[in-house]
């Protein structure tokens, strides 16, 4: 975060940028909040919609009058930016945020939220663009799996979707899955997506014709970028025909 503060030498007509500390007696407790907004600048992978707005945090220390416990909040928020997988090597995906806010409570587990405006693939990944179309892009904001630890967090989901048919044809077991690590160690982030997986691929058919395949994406701001590409597409047949006089198999 140190990377991306602009340094402010004067703050002189901007009251708003100094970071606040403000105790206040309540009737039944001392509350004590931090109020900070720095500007933001642009800095290698990250890019800002708005600098001036991009990023808060906000802390209350609550602490009340007849002896009980103090409790504690803490919210940090980063607001309308971009990351870049990865431009100093080859850009091939632009993952595009409305939001990335960590809130914390003491008795609490921490709330993590990532809510996804947008995400692209460029570059040699193009081809793949169409699948993002298929990926519900609001699933980070309440998902199923979030895992929070010291080293850091992991939220994602996988979504199941219905098997296809149109006429001979017909698509099953197909997922689609996407997630994002936060480390808390100064690793950098990294950000998966899938459409079905190596040890569970999707299945097609198409008369006698049966194959099927997976294709899976995985990529961390640092200077190798694509971390991993996996895929597989297999389609084969198995036709047989016995006449009694002639016999045969393709």
């Amino acid at each position: 975060l140190w990377e991306i503060l602009q340094v402010i030498q004067d703050f002189s007509g901007m009251p708003d940028r100094v970071p606040k500390f403000i105790p206040t007696r309540l009737p039944d407790a001392l509350e004590t909040t931090f109020t900070w907004k720095p500007w933001v600048q642009d800095q290698g992978i990250l890019t800002f919609g708005d600098k001036q707005n991009a990023f808060s945090i906000d802390a209350v220390l609550r602490t009340p009058l007849d002896g009980k416990p103090p409790t504690s909040s803490v919210t940090a928020e980063l607001k309308n930016f971009q990351v870049h997988l990865i431009p100093s090597v080859l850009e091939v995906l632009i993952l595009k945020f409305n939001s990335l806010s960590f809130k914390i409570q003491n008795g609490q587990k921490p709330d993590v939220s990532v809510d996804f405006d947008d995400f692209a693939f460029e570059g040699p990944l193009k081809f793949v663009d169409t699948l993002r179309h298929y990926l519900p892009l609001d699933g980070f904001k309440d998902p199923p799996s979030l895992d929070v630890s010291a080293d850091g967090l992991k939220l994602g989901y996988t979504l199941g979707v219905p098997t296809v048919t149109l006429g001979v044809m017909s698509l099953q077991n197909i997922s689609l899955s996407a997630a994002f690590r936060l480390p808390f160690t100064g690793d950098p982030i990294n950000v998966r997506f899938a459409f079905s997986e190596r040890q569970n691929p999707f299945l097609l058919t198409v008369s006698i014709f049966g194959g099927g395949g997976f294709f899976a994406l995985e990529l961390e701001p640092q200077d190798q970028g694509l971390k991993r590409l996996e895929a597989s597409f297999e389609f084969g047949g198995n036709f047989g025909l016995n006449l009694g006089v002639a016999s045969g198999g393709v």
